[in-house]
């Protein structure tokens, strides 16, 4: 295996040989194909520049790796394809994330020796492969009425009491250094300054003193979060009795200290109010595909003259970028845009909208239930849905892998 492991790099991979040495390193073979320890490097860093908003770098391991070509190849079996116009949008999404135009995007991107090519068809992959998780997983998971509520009797109710405070901190993200007197030195000299001066952390990163130490230090600000938004690292140290200019840390994570400091805590005065909620069916297409607008009045036609359900348009469509979400759950009315609220406003109880467009979508809704909740009882509901949800997606996704792997050839190297 070894012998032919090596005859097929030197035939069909760009791999770099000197003085009879093998720079590159099979990690693992996937039907036919090496993968290569320099793939692995690469599409981590691909996540780490598209997730560059995150405070912890998401390190994708290779049993991930090998499970999205598995994924991806039963997309391809199965007929999904993505056009440009959907990876465009994808890239846009990013980009807007991070405040950027798609051209600045890609400046980053080519910056990073990253072939903008080999980029756009990794985002292509990515899109496929969670195409074949909506038709064949996320459709699939029920939710249960009955199960909520018996899942609520389980919340911690000290969780939901801190659910309305919001945090603004202010932390710096320190990687950890083989020099472990001079890491112990910045980590003493940031306590010391923060704590003994009350100075923002930011205003460190300021002083000459920082000169000495690593450049890559990141400052990051959190505002306005509560402790479910907060990074986990963070949010096991915050608690009721959590005050204004706590400091938290060291705390060692990732290959990276973290120092925190809380800047302001306030509490959320929504806690007697009530809010509206709806389930709701919604299939929609980004008017930038080809044709959307034609798609999506012919798919309204389908539903209105001939009763299909909205799980047979993604059967028909899903070629043809359309998404439906099955949401089965109660969701705040709030959190949709004025023009979706707006429609859903407009509808009966399993009356289905006309098509109109929210967000540079294409959407047609049906409204299936709304109702008035106490604040604190849809925060309940929400953690409770969230939970179960969660649950049933885990064991359907592992099974699905399971399964599935079986079919394939795969092989770990050592």
């Amino acid at each position: 295996m070894i012998k032919l492991i090596f005859l097929y790099l030197l035939i069909n991979t760009n791999v770099c040989f000197s003085s009879e040495v093998l720079i590159d390193k099979v990690s693992a073979i996937f039907n036919n194909e090496a993968i290569l320890q320099s793939e692995i490097n690469l599409i981590n860093k691909i996540n780490n520049i598209n997730n560059s908003n995150n405070i912890l770098d998401n390190i994708i391991s290779l049993d991930e790796i090998i499970v999205e070509k598995m994924n991806y190849q039963l997309a391809i079996d199965k007929g999904i394809l993505i056009n440009d116009l959907r990876v465009d949008y994808y890239i846009d999404n990013i980009a807007k994330s991070k405040f950027l135009t798609r051209n600045k995007f890609l400046d980053i991107i080519k910056n990073n020796n990253i072939d903008i090519n080999y980029y756009r068809d990794f985002i292509r992959k990515k899109i496929t492969v969670d195409l074949l998780y909506n038709l064949e997983i996320r459709s699939k998971i029920d939710v249960y009425e009955s199960e909520i509520c018996k899942n609520i009797d389980n919340i911690d109710s000290s969780y939901i009491n801190s659910m309305f405070y919001k945090y603004c901190l202010e932390f710096i993200k320190i990687p950890v250094i083989s020099d472990k007197h001079k890491l112990d030195s910045l980590i003493k000299f940031t306590v010391d300054k923060v704590i003994n001066n009350k100075v923002s952390i930011k205003t460190l990163l300021d002083t000459n003193e920082f000169t000495k130490f690593p450049k890559n230090i990141e400052f990051f600000y959190i505002k306005d979060k509560n402790k479910e938004e907060l990074p986990n690292f963070l949010s096991r140290y915050i608690g009721n009795e959590s005050y204004v200019n706590d400091i938290i840390g060291p705390v060692f994570t990732n290959n990276y200290v973290f120092i925190s400091k809380i800047s302001s805590i306030v509490k959320n005065n929504i806690i007697n109010e009530n809010v509206k909620e709806v389930i709701i069916k919604n299939i929609f297409i980004n008017m930038r595909e080809l044709n959307s607008k034609n798609i999506i009045h012919n798919i309204f036609n389908d539903i209105n003259k001939n009763n299909t359900s909205f799980n047979e348009i993604l059967l028909k469509h899903y070629n043809r970028g359309i998404i439906y979400i099955r949401d089965l759950s109660w969701r705040d009315i709030n959190l949709y845009t004025d023009e979706f609220r707006n429609k859903l406003l407009s509808l009966k109880p399993n009356e289905v909208s006309k098509p109109f467009i929210s967000d540079n979508n294409w959407h047609i809704l049906k409204l299936i239930r709304t109702r008035s909740i106490n604040y604190i009882d849809h925060l309940k509901y929400k953690i409770s849905y969230n939970d179960i949800y969660n649950k049933k997606f885990n064991s359907v996704i592992s099974e699905w892998i399971n399964n599935n792997k079986n079919n394939f050839y795969i092989e770990i190297v050592n």
